[in-house]
């Protein structure tokens, strides 16, 4: 689990593959802690983003096991 605090003020969060190709996409809805289930997700690096009418900022995160 993958949990994202401070979500106030942004609309939308999206998880990429490292070739750019969408995850995951999700409405944020005013929810101020968000938790995205990774689990199923393969090794690898992947990027999620958080994005609002005016700007978008990207985290890299990387699976291994």
């Amino acid at each position: 689990i993958f949990t994202i605090a401070h979500t106030t003020g942004w609309q939308s969060i999206q998880v990429t593959d490292a070739t750019g190709r969408t995850l995951q996409e999700l409405n944020i809805d005013g929810r101020e802690v968000l938790e995205l289930d990774l689990h199923s997700f393969p090794t690898g690096m992947y990027l999620v983003i958080l994005k609002n009418d005016n700007r978008s900022i990207t985290q890299r995160i990387v699976i291994s096991r």
